[in-house]
């Protein structure tokens, strides 16, 4: 598992201006992809839906994920032919379309979906780009730090749009919120434009030189890599699970008023705040131990599944608990595992490793539905969480084992 010789500065001091500007572009994306869940009031006044207004507001958010799915499938290939800062540049520009068409779209439903529809592509192109950006600058001892620091794009972007953007519509209007949301990205857009750069080699611990795609499907072939695709998919869909029905479980199966029921399910969305204190600590274990991290967070998602959808006090504690314990420490040591398998294949074995996390990241997203229906069918209830959930959790645990590397590689 050695990715390059040594004689590596331990991290350069560009680095961390490259992960400023790389996380500034990427909380502006979550601003945009979730500017419509707060605002559902609004939306529904000033875009007219009525009857199936609920199924329709939902296609606000499937589309986001949908072509940010797509985009991640081609991100690893144009970043491997025109350059991350080409991607990145590229992923501003979507943002700032989206921003733009959406404040432009007037009471036009329609062309509020082709918005978000632009937004996804940038949302997947980021994604993918920014994490393989940080992963080749940052050597192994602050890797796992400096990708967790980056992991909490997506929660920090939605605790300033939800807290924010209700202020902004209530003084100014639901298109000015998208017209301010749009200049952040112009200005993210433009550092990435100025000030970014690829590592030289003598700073990168992995090889910046990029190769073929068969070159790199040798180390892409790695029993550790798909054990890792593994236990991140099986993540992704049970964490997007709880996020998706806290609120509603908090109202209807423990009785909780609204805002109560709001506000414990803001927390346990954005647990992924805290995962650099647990990258921190990543970084301080020897590397072939790191894989152990990742089997302690999968422990943590177990329990939280088995006992979630109950609405006992004990097991409630335990499922607030140990999802957030899964949630920020699998945010902060899975991607950083990728590169670190991975890493003798160089920058191209890299990129596509993060590209395939990254696509099943929003494949696991998009099978919530399957614990929608097994809700519909038995409510929140103990059997609910036993077989939608927790069967996928046990799946995760069991792959996390296998991502401890070979006693060659050690």
């Amino acid at each position: 598992m050695d990715d390059k010789p040594t004689g590596v500065p331990s991290t350069p001091k560009y680095a961390w201006t490259i992960l400023a500007i790389v996380f500034f572009l990427s909380i502006v994306l979550p601003m945009q992809w979730f500017s419509c869940p707060p605002l559902s009031a609004n939306i529904f006044e000033t875009y007219g839906l009525e009857g199936a207004a609920r199924a329709d507001f939902g296609l606000l958010m499937s589309y986001v994920a949908i072509t940010a799915l797509i985009a991640a499938v081609v991100a690893g290939p144009l970043a491997n032919r025109l350059g991350h800062r080409i991607v990145l540049i590229v992923a501003g520009i979507c943002l700032i379309a989206g921003c733009a068409i959406a404040a432009l779209s007037g009471a036009n439903f329609g062309i509020l979906l082709a918005s978000r529809i632009i937004t996804g592509i940038g949302v997947g192109l980021c994604a993918v780009s920014a994490s393989s950006v940080i992963a080749m600058w940052f050597p192994g001892k602050t890797r796992a730090t400096a990708m967790a620091i980056w992991s909490t794009w997506v929660p920090v972007g939605m605790l300033i749009v939800f807290n924010g953007a209700p202020i902004v519509v209530n003084a100014f209007g639901i298109h000015v919120l998208w017209w301010i949301i749009c200049a952040l990205a112009i200005i993210a857009t433009l550092l990435v434009a100025v000030f970014f750069r690829a590592p030289r080699e003598d700073e990168a611990e992995i090889s910046v030189q990029t190769s073929s795609l068969k070159s790199a499907l040798p180390f892409l072939k790695s029993r550790q890599l798909i054990a890792l695709g593994i236990a991140w998919l099986g993540f992704n869909y049970v964490n997007y699970c709880f996020v998706t029905f806290n609120v509603d479980f908090f109202q209807t199966g423990m009785g909780m008023n609204q805002s109560i029921a709001a506000l414990i399910g803001s927390i346990c969305s954005a647990a992924g705040i805290i995962a650099p204190l647990f990258g921190a600590v990543s970084d301080r274990i020897n590397k072939n131990r790191k894989y152990l991290m990742i089997v302690v967070g999968c422990v943590g998602l177990l329990i939280a599944a088995a006992v979630g959808f109950q609405n006992a006090t004990l097991s409630f504690w335990l499922f607030i608990i140990f999802q957030i314990l899964g949630n920020s420490i699998l945010v902060a040591t899975c991607r950083p595992m990728a590169p670190m398998i991975v890493g003798r294949g160089g920058a191209t074995a890299v990129t596509y490793a993060l590209a395939a996390v990254t696509i099943l990241q929003y494949i696991g997203q998009m099978l919530v539905f399957i614990p929608g229906q097994v809700i519909d069918a038995f409510g929140y209830t103990a059997q609910t969480a036993w077989m939608a959930v927790a069967p996928v959790a046990f799946v995760a645990l069991v792959a996390s084992f296998f991502i401890k590397p070979k006693k060659e590689e050690e």
